[in-house]
């Protein structure tokens, strides 16, 4: 499992995957941020950046390379800037490559989905906290349109990831 997040956005997530205790990688995340600390004590790798950089192309391949490994990732619901609109980009360029993403918006009200509501609702909830002149939703839609699950509970988020291991782990056998 990858976690992009930031900001304090992934706290829930990765402590859940420990309890769960499904490894994980982390990443791009800014040295000094609480997710990166975190992250360090919990993940099993973590892909860092100096603060207050945007996130380099170097950071970016590894990302990517840790998605793809992974084969999924929990995008946590961070602020989009065009600091960290790479972590979009990667997660997007991973999941053409065939990588499976949930999107965890716990802000949503429980059980909302794009089929629930209408796309552009979600789209909306996402813009509140995008400031890339809408790259950021765009690349959300992309993301979701492609087959990203959106996720608004914790409980629900840490089903679909156990479920989708096991699912993983029975395709292996079989091969």
């Amino acid at each position: 499992m990858h976690v992009v997040a930031g900001g304090g956005t992934g706290d829930l997530v990765m402590r859940a995957l420990v309890e769960a205790t499904i490894p994980f990688t982390a990443g791009a995340l800014n040295i000094g941020d609480s997710d990166a600390t975190l992250a360090q004590q919990l993940a099993v790798e973590v892909i860092a950046e100096p603060p207050f950089a945007p996130i380099g192309e170097a950071a970016q391949m590894a990302m990517t390379a840790a998605i793809v490994r992974a084969g999924a990732v929990v995008l946590c619901p961070i602020p989009i800037g065009p600091g960290n609109v790479a972590l979009l980009e990667a997660t997007r360029a991973a999941q053409a490559l065939g990588t499976r993403i949930w999107l965890f918006e716990p802000a949503l009200p429980i059980g909302a989905t794009p089929s629930e509501n209408e796309p552009d609702a979600i789209a909306q909830h996402v813009a509140a906290r995008d400031y890339t002149d809408g790259a950021g939703v765009a690349l959300y839609r992309e993301l979701r349109d492609e087959g990203a699950r959106v996720v608004t509970s914790l409980p629900a988020l840490m089903e679909e990831l156990q479920q989708f291991i096991k699912s993983s782990l029975r395709h292996a056998d079989l091969n």
